[in-house]
């Protein structure tokens, strides 16, 4: 999805040559960006082209947020798999972390809309009944997942403890 927008992608790699192909049937827009560098994917340049296209160009610039309105997008969330994602406020900014990847800082776009460092991928808060942040979506260009707060304390994943003559069995050359 670019903005809403259902995409078709394609892209492809050979030694120093890059290409993102991407078509957005609903407005009838084909992008195509070809690179001679294979350091850096053309996937993004080719969303924001396409973007400016549709006249829905990506808002990348930060708004910033008060930490105390931060504060009711932290906790646990999970999706429908039971797979857990914790968003924290760590001085004034919003972080997000999933299992033992790194905290990943979000931004702010508009209310309760963030951006992380790929514009692809958005993540919009919702509000229940009651008025508190219950939800949240993270949109990207595979579509949209769903992530509902959670109660559940945060798993944490222990050591597992394996007899030596176990490890001795995967020891050699590969």
């Amino acid at each position: 999805f670019i903005q809403g927008s259902p995409s078709i992608w394609h892209g492809g790699l050979i030694n120093g040559f890059m290409s993102m192909a991407m078509y957005l049937p609903e407005e009838d827009v084909y992008v195509v960006v070809l690179s001679n560098c294979n350091c850096v994917s053309p996937e993004v340049s080719v969303a924001k082209l396409a973007a400016i296209a549709i006249g829905k160009p990506f808002s990348e610039k930060e708004i910033m947020i008060p930490a105390t309105v931060l504060q009711t997008y932290a906790g646990v969330y999970e999706n429908k798999d039971g797979d857990q994602m914790v968003l924290s406020v760590v001085d004034g900014k919003l972080f997000v972390n999933r299992g033992r990847s790194p905290k990943v800082h979000v931004k702010a776009f508009k209310k309760d809309n963030f951006f992380f460092d790929d514009p692809l991928i958005t993540m919009k808060f919702e509000k229940g009944k009651d008025a508190m942040i219950d939800k949240l979506t993270i949109q990207s260009r595979n579509g949209n997942e769903v992530w509902t707060k959670s109660d559940k304390p945060v798993l944490v994943q222990t050591e597992l403890k394996l007899d030596e003559k176990v490890l001795e069995r995967y020891t050699g050359e590969y």
